[in-house]
């Protein structure tokens, strides 16, 4: 079975159309809607606009107070104050590394040279034998201060009559001050309780 069903509208019956009255009703709506929204529009960019006059006249004068003299000083003597500050926290302690070096000194070694530099600390000492250079060196090895130790040369030196033999050396540390300041600062913590 086979329906017959036309959704079309029927020929004979006319779309409702709007009538002078409702066409004006709605193109006045139509109009004031179109015209809040512009209006609305316009109210936000010269809201927006001043604001931006203020901001960049601020902007302006915050610009002639950074160059005037004063805040060229200021910035200049608030950089020394940076500066002094990162000298202050990152010196190294020299004379504490001195102190905790000496320990880690043979009493029978004799250190001739010694020069503190930024990494490498080189020193020249001598010994009475060769097994009290090679003790020298491996003590070194263990202090806190050092991240290496090379023995540079190694050398017999001739004895003056009435003199025992010594042997001379020259060694170079290659430096590990942050382990150093960690250690030392715990020691110093330790030892203020």
């Amino acid at each position: 079975m086979v329906t017959n069903i036309n959704l079309s509208a029927p020929s004979g019956e006319k779309a409702p159309a709007l009538t002078g009255k409702s066409t004006l009703i709605f193109l006045i709506f139509l109009l004031v809607a179109v015209v809040s929204v512009y209006g609305f529009f316009a109210m936000l960019k010269s809201k927006y606009t001043k604001e931006e006059e203020q901001t960049s006249n601020i902007i302006k004068q915050k610009r002639r107070d950074l160059s005037s003299a004063d805040y060229v000083e200021i910035a200049d003597f608030q950089g020394r104050l940076n500066m002094l500050n990162e000298i202050i926290t990152n010196r190294f302690p020299w004379h504490s590394f001195i102190l905790e070096f000496s320990k880690y000194i043979l009493p029978e070694v004799k250190l001739a040279s010694f020069a503190p530099g930024e990494d490498v600390l080189p020193i020249n000492g001598t010994a009475p034998n060769y097994e009290a250079v090679i003790r020298q060196v491996d003590l070194l090895k263990k202090f806190s201060g050092t991240k290496s130790v090379e023995l540079k040369t190694v050398s017999e030196a001739m004895a003056e009559e009435g003199q025992q033999k010594s042997v001379s050396f020259q060694a170079e540390l290659k430096l590990d001050k942050k382990n150093f300041m960690k250690n030392n600062s715990s020691n110093e913590e330790t030892n203020g309780q």
